[in-house]
């Protein structure tokens, strides 16, 4: 009965719908094409078509390397793929919906101001955020790393219990159990006091842990509850467009970001991949209206609203000192035009000078960032990537080790997390650059999702950060004499092809 319960749910008959869908198209189309000869035709000549414009396109490299091979491999399959399939963006409702409350705030950046606080080989790095997100940059906040689910989640109630006007939330993953149970007790009590309650979670992210009327079950509580992004049994792209970010903002006095969702496991409840190792940040005074403006955001757009914002924003009239930050997102296009968290990556690891640490679950980026990471090593950067131990995904697990071999000739250090799954997603470079938020190192985060992170100069966090990656090392295992086992190592090289896809 529990196999049943876990074959048949609502994910697996919406994707056995959809395939349906590509099924029924694809055999209609091939059955007209053995029955009228001029559609083989119109098909070579589509393919044709389909390939110049592919090689025009503004995309990944690898992506237009997986594209042509599929449609040149399977013609007629291909194709209606790739119309299905392969455009990254949202409809055209959707883009119109975004594009417009996208542009109620947009914010005129304050680079003249913040020039000055700024080392001046790091403005290009801030100029390039601002510029990309119509975000500022904040001077007067503080932050405070989390090395753990549990410090985290530790924290957060006791900001939720303090809340007196709103309360945001906004996850990826929302599980029933302990961690939610804890949360929601006093969501329920704050909105029963008049607390303005608003909660957005991923449709696809969360499918196999909540009910299907887990939002109009906090609705009826006096909680604002939205999916994001319903998944729906029609064959499209828009479902590769994910909402993973994770951000919890009270009163517009405190946020916080990282990879932490709201389930057990994240908390070490329960040893889902043995111990759950992830990280948070939060940030207190003016830089939690980045924050602020991107939740709204997807609020306005998921719940189809538009409202004033400016009683949402921060009012603290405190001075701290506490370096710069800089809140920022990233999507598909043309909400944002360009692959910024990819960039934001690329422009802190080819700064790198003497030191860059990386944390990740997953290892599967494009050319551009792998021959980034191997030229800080041959330059001589001491680079160090962390990565689990214990896998989520076996073969994603494979694939990202696949990758170690052409890093460790560059002389890159890899650890694995000993104790389990590593989930965190954190960058430090030289110990004045830092990244905590969502955003893994492959395709999916990088291409096809909603995600959000904090970049981060010279602030007091940063040494938490750098204190962590020592820890973390202590309890990693040293991957220098790794080799892969010849068949899985030629397997993951084979569905490298696939990498855009995964």
């Amino acid at each position: 009965m529990k196999f049943l319960k876990k074959i048949i749910n609502r994910f697996t008959i919406v994707s056995l719908l959809v395939i349906l869908q590509v099924v029924f198209i694809v055999s209609l189309i091939y059955f007209l094409e053995t029955k009228y000869f001029y559609l083989q035709i119109i098909i070579s000549i589509i393919s044709l078509l389909t390939l110049f414009f592919i090689i025009s396109r503004n995309m990944h490299t690898e992506s237009k390397v997986t594209w042509t091979l599929i449609i040149l491999l399977l013609p007629l399959l291909g194709i209606i793929c790739y119309l299905l399939f392969s455009k990254n963006i949202p409809s055209r409702k959707q883009r119109k919906t975004l594009i417009k409350i996208h542009d109620t705030f947009y914010k005129q950046n304050n680079n003249d101001q913040i020039n000055n606080l700024v080392e001046s080989k790091y403005i290009g790095q801030m100029n390039y955020i601002l510029n990309t997100n119509n975000e500022k940059a904040y001077t007067n906040s503080k932050t405070k790393f989390f090395s753990t689910g549990e410090s985290y989640l530790e924290d957060l109630l006791v900001e939720l219990e303090k809340a007196k006007e709103f309360i945001f939330l906004e996850y990826f993953i929302i599980s029933e159990g302990k961690m939610l149970d804890s949360i929601l007790k006093i969501l329920t009590k704050k909105a029963s006091e008049g607390v303005e309650v608003k909660v957005l979670y991923d449709d696809l992210g969360s499918i196999n842990y909540l009910p299907n009327n887990f939002d109009k079950i906090l609705r009826k509580n006096n909680i604002e509850c939205y999916k994001f992004n319903s998944f729906i049994p029609i064959a499209s792209a828009i479902h590769n467009n994910r909402d993973h970010r994770k951000i919890a903002i009270i009163d517009g006095k405190v946020a916080y970001t990282g990879g932490i969702n709201i389930g057990d496991e994240y908390i070490n409840e329960f040893e889902k991949h043995g111990h759950w190792k992830d990280t948070a940040i939060k940030i207190e005074g003016e830089g939690v209206d980045g924050f602020t403006n991107m939740f709204l955001k997807m609020f306005m757009y998921s719940s189809n609203s538009t409202f004033p914002i400016d009683k949402y924003l921060n009012k603290n009239e405190n001075k701290i000192n506490d370096g710069v930050i800089i809140p920022y997102s990233d999507g598909p296009a043309p909400l944002m035009p360009e692959y910024i968290a990819e960039n934001v990556y690329l422009n802190i690891i080819n700064q790198a000078e003497k030191e860059l640490l990386i944390t990740t679950p997953y290892l599967i980026c494009d050319s551009k960032l792998m021959n980034a990471i191997q030229n800080a090593s041959l330059r001589g950067v001491d680079v160090k990537i962390f990565t689990p131990h214990i896998p989520d995904k076996k073969i994603i697990f494979q694939i990202t080790r696949s990758n170690y071999k052409k890093l460790l000739k560059c002389g890159v250090k890899i650890f694995e997390y000993t104790p389990g799954f590593l989930h965190s997603k954190q960058v430090l470079a030289d110990n004045k650059i830092g990244i905590v938020g969502t955003i893994n190192f492959d395709y999916r985060s990088l291409v096809h999702h909603y995600e959000c992170g904090l970049w981060m100069y010279s602030t007091s966090s940063l040494k938490e950060i750098k204190d962590d990656f020592i820890a973390l090392e202590k309890v990693s295992q040293n991957m220098s004499t790794f080799k892969q086992n010849f068949f899985i190592h030629l397997f993951c090289k084979s569905i490298e092809l696939f990498q855009p896809l995964l």
